[in-house]
């Protein structure tokens, strides 16, 4: 996902490049090179942008201008998007918080990458840390969601099934969404720390669920974007792609947007899944989506172009229609084709490039 501010947007690729550039026109200021590939989001973090590597570092650079500021080394590769926070624990200091495929959850000094603190899980963090209500929570690998307090001190687990990969932002009510590669999406009551229903998807859902306070959208490998119902969990609808769904649905305006794999962007609405539009685009979308706070969409491609469209306001579309039968990709043709262990970190730490719910550094 694109991080934006302003007139400027920060953009990595899985090659290692992060890039920044003008909204308006789309010209490239800057780019900075990373030993290897970039797999989370850039997150900026007061005046630098900070991203994990698969190299096994943190990076910080300057927001400005691109030069590194600082790097911070775990044992494993990073994958997980870092969460930022101008004023977190007792001291009430900036600081930026990243999990890495080691198990390592790392508090750190935006501005010189110094360690607050860390708490280890004892399994791989590929998930983004949530804050809520004073607390921290993180989605591990091996089915455990670790409570914490805003200094690192460990305050309650919730134990589920699967390899957890993603959680979601905290809905209106307390609730977060997550989901493991064996197919599962549960909703959790932080508060209680504890499973309110969990439903059947499609395998290897590796995406971050998103609610609109109606309903809960993911998208999974088997070429499906799912929605249920936010209260109860019951399926509402499904909508098969050509290809993968690889990257997490959006929502903006009471619209629901994915990207497929074989280049094609849907605009839905959410009652039924029914399709407003489609806009082909030049490659799969492997990227997270970004909207901005001017209605435009930033989505990135496969094939290194990077977008950015003007999203028509809902009350300008007409009535949607029912999305048509898919044109399935033959097993072995196009980027759909892989195993569906491609790309997906594992619990173990290597790296690869509804039912009722019960309680429950060396620095450079």
């Amino acid at each position: 996902m694109p991080e934006v501010s302003g007139p400027v947007a920060w953009v990595a690729d899985c090659d290692g490049k992060l890039s920044r550039f003008w909204m308006k026109t789309g010209k490239r200021q800057w780019s900075s090179k990373a030993p290897k590939g970039i797999h989370g989001a850039p997150v900026l973090a007061g005046g630098v942008v900070a991203f994990g590597c698969d190299d096994g570092h943190v990076y910080a650079v300057d927001a400005v201008s691109g030069d590194k500021q600082w790097q911070v080394r775990t044992r494993r590769a990073v994958y997980a998007t870092g969460c930022y926070a101008p004023a977190l624990g007792t001291a009430r200091l900036p600081t930026l918080v990243i999990g890495s495929l080691d198990g390592t959850l790392l508090a750190l000094d935006p501005a010189t990458g110094a360690e607050r603190w860390r708490y280890e899980s004892r399994a791989s963090i590929a998930a983004e840390v949530r804050r809520h209500g004073g607390k921290l929570y993180v989605a591990c690998m091996n089915g455990k969601v670790h409570r914490l307090s805003e200094d690192g001190v460990h305050e309650g687990t919730l134990e589920l099934k699967g390899q957890l990969c993603s959680l979601s932002a905290v809905d209106a009510l307390g609730c977060a969404y997550t989901t493991g590669y064996e197919g599962i999406l549960y909703k959790i009551d932080l508060g209680r720390l504890a499973t309110v229903w969990s439903a059947p998807t499609g395998r290897m859902p590796a995406c971050v669920p998103v609610a609109d306070g109606s309903r809960v959208y993911v998208t999974a490998w088997d070429r499906k974007l799912y929605a249920y119902d936010q209260a109860t969990g019951a399926r509402a609808w499904v909508l098969a792609g050509a290809q993968r769904f690889y990257n997490s649905p959006m929502l903006h305006d009471g619209l629901v947007y994915a990207g497929c794999d074989d280049g094609t962007l849907y605009c839905l609405e959410p009652a039924r899944g029914w399709v407003h539009w489609t806009y082909k685009l030049s490659g799969s979308v492997r990227t997270e989506m970004r909207v901005t706070g001017t209605g435009t969409l930033l989505v990135g491609t496969q094939k290194g172009h990077l977008y950015c469209l003007e999203l028509p306001a809902r009350s300008a579309l007409g009535e949607p229609t029912a999305p048509p039968a898919p044109v399935v990709a033959a097993p072995g043709s196009g980027s759909g084709s892989g195993s569906d262990d491609d790309d997906a970190p594992r619990a173990d730490g290597s790296d690869g490039a509804g039912s009722a719910g019960s309680e429950g550094s060396d620095r450079k």
